[in-house]
């Protein structure tokens, strides 16, 4: 930590002198500079400080000296240029350098060509050393000297490509490199960590993880045991890098009880709201997942008109299944209730004619026990009176049973019957015949 304060001091008291010195001071500081790089083989930094140099006070000697630096770096094309510059200042030296750039000509022409072309094209080509200046972009023909090099190929969005190539005299090669796209990276972080992680269905691994994906838009889903699962929508870009990533941090809550409704809705297109948050529009993709416990379903047509709504029990690790009709069909809850209702009645029927039976049967008795009513047509009126309500009796009794029965079932069978109307509780009841007379049978719902 002191050693790094005192260079911090020293940087800054420096700063003051930097800032006093001439241009021309500068430049011929970075001149002294780009003389020693050079002397020490170092030209990616020997011509930086020239070009430096020169752009704070241009000079032709500066020209002279990048056009050296090109030529031990065996960018022939570039010294020959930067010569040719040199000479445009008539310098007092100009026939030697002519005669140098002649013979740089002739060397060229005589160095082996190799075509470099990458998929896809552009990259920027370099020789020697990825910090050296670029050569040109692929597609792009080099002349070098016959002995080994190692070509540096970079495209942005693209991984950089180290080929070493040999060349021979008077090779007329090609060189193709397929660059590999550079892909952004996602880092997903959760609390608690440990949970799986899939891309786009696909798993990646648990958390923490970096991991490289193709960009655009992708879906991530997070799951651990015990915990809700989760899911996001990401867009990466090619800014997205190792260094840089894209960050996904989530907190994972603990789970809860759930359970699954199937719901069929007709018509197709009315909308399915539970708990008041819109689901969807008729037929849904799937089965909804809810929490356990009670929830409200409402559905809305979709030209418009009431609503419908009823409450559904939703257990943990099942599925409930559940039809609701908005077409205006049977409603079987009514037609049980009226059946219900209808079959009392036979029965209550069957009930009075029943007791009018009885007292014929009386009558009967009594004159069967007097002799001037037996074996007389009285008798056989009140026999007759007798046996039709007898038989009327079971009809309305027994066919007001089966009624009132087959209503009790369309009733129970409807699963959207309401339990109560207007906020009354409502009742059915009919009569029955058991061996020992007859039975009121009923029921509340509330």
């Amino acid at each position: 930590m002191v050693r790094s304060v005192m260079l911090v001091a020293a940087v800054l008291t420096a700063l003051p002198a930097m800032a006093q010195q001439s241009p021309r001071e500068q430049a011929k500081a970075f001149f002294v500079e780009g003389r020693a790089k050079y002397a020490a083989g170092e030209f990616a930094e020997a011509l930086d400080a020239f070009r430096q140099a020169n752009t704070l006070a241009p000079h032709p000697l500066m020209l002279f000296n990048i056009a050296q630096v090109f030529e031990a770096m065996d960018d022939l094309p570039a010294a020959i240029e930067q010569y040719s510059q040199y000479l445009a200042t008539n310098p007092s030296d100009a026939a030697a350098v002519k005669a140098k750039v002649g013979a740089l000509q002739a060397t060229l022409e005589s160095w082996p060509a190799v075509q470099v072309e990458t998929m896809p094209p552009g990259a920027a080509v370099r020789v020697g050393a990825a910090k050296n200046p670029a050569r040109g972009e692929t597609p792009l023909t080099l002349r070098l000297p016959a002995r080994a090099h190692t070509l540096y190929l970079t495209l942005p969005g693209h991984e950089a490509a180290q080929r070493p190539i040999q060349l021979k005299a008077g090779d007329q090669s090609t060189l193709t490199v397929v660059l590999v796209p550079i892909k952004p990276v996602l880092r997903v972080v959760t609390t608690p960590p440990g949970a799986r992680v899939s891309i786009d269905g696909a798993a990646a691994g648990p958390t923490p993880i970096d991991h490289a994906v193709d960009g655009g838009a992708r879906t991530v889903r997070v799951e651990l045991d015990g915990f809700e699962p989760i899911e996001r929508a990401v867009t990466l870009s090619a800014a997205h890098t190792r260094e840089a990533p894209y960050v996904l941090e989530l907190a994972l809550e603990k789970a809860v009880p759930r359970g699954q409704l199937e719901l069929t809705v007709t018509p197709a297109g009315s909308e399915v709201f539970i708990d008041g948050k819109l689901q969807g529009k008729s037929p849904l993709g799937g089965p909804l997942r809810l929490t356990a416990g009670l929830h409200e379903v409402q559905v809305r047509p979709a030209g418009g008109g009431e609503a419908y709504s009823e409450m559904v029990a939703i257990e943990a690790d099942s599925t409930v299944r559940t039809e609701i009709s908005l077409d205006g069909g049977v409603d079987l809850g009514t037609v049980g209730l009226i059946g219900m209702g209808v079959g009392g009645l036979a029965v209550a029927g069957g009930v009075v004619t029943g007791l009018l039976a009885y007292g014929a049967s009386g009558e009967l008795d009594d004159c069967r026990a007097d002799p001037a009513c037996e074996r007389t047509q009285q008798e056989v009126d009140l026999a007759d009176d007798v046996r039709s309500q007898a038989v009327l009796t079971d009809v309305l009794i027994w066919s007001g049973v089966a009624i009132a029965a087959g209503g009790a079932v369309l009733y129970i069978l409807d699963a959207d019957a309401p339990a109560a109307v207007d906020g009354q509780a409502e009742q059915a009841w009919f009569v029955a015949p058991t061996d020992g007379g007859l039975t009121a049978v009923g029921r509340f719902l509330f």
